[in-house]
């Protein structure tokens, strides 16, 4: 008899600088997805810019992403490093406006959604490093733990990569 898969999304938001990490965590769903479908029935599927955000107008840029990842997703992992990443005329950055609109669908609803949050510490040449964006990361970082968010330091994409993979359990 054939089992149906239940298909949990997740939605990868990040500025291009964490990249590698975003790639990463494909990887490791594909590994996990191996797995999980024959022991579980469940399937995990990755959504996020650019990989799944296809051409399309709006007010802005942002918008028509938010259009399009919706609120359909499960689980919500945003990574940020030493860069902020663009600002919307909403928020700070396409990141944070990403993850307001997830933690707030989390407030009406905690059973709708996990919310996951990295930060990546890796060393990086200080001469390269934007001032005013990694303020702008350090005082997001700063404000989270006062609204309640539990996130997690990474030194790099392999320490994100054994992090990631070290969560065995598929909970919703």
């Amino acid at each position: 008899m054939a089992r149906t898969l239940q298909q949990l999304t997740i939605f990868v938001s990040g500025p291009d600088t964490v990249e590698a990490e975003k790639a990463a965590l494909r990887v490791v769903v594909d590994e996990i997805n191996r797995r999980s479908e024959k022991t579980h029935a469940v399937t995990l599927r990755v959504v996020g810019w650019p990989t799944d955000i296809r051409p399309g107008v709006n007010a802005d840029a942002q918008s028509e992403i938010d259009h399009q990842i919706g609120s359909s997703f499960d689980i919500y992992v945003g990574i940020l490093g030493s860069r902020f990443g663009t600002a919307t005329s909403r928020h700070g950055s396409g990141t944070e406006e990403e993850f307001e609109r997830s933690i707030s669908r989390f407030r009406k609803d905690s059973t709708a959604l996990r919310l996951l949050f990295y930060f990546k510490r890796d060393a990086e040449d200080p001469f390269s490093i934007d001032l005013s964006q990694l303020q702008r990361v350090l005082d997001f970082r700063q404000s989270l733990s006062g609204r309640g968010v539990l996130y997690r330091d990474v030194r790099d994409t392999a320490d994100f990569t054994q992090l990631v993979r070290a969560y065995r359990r598929i909970d919703h």
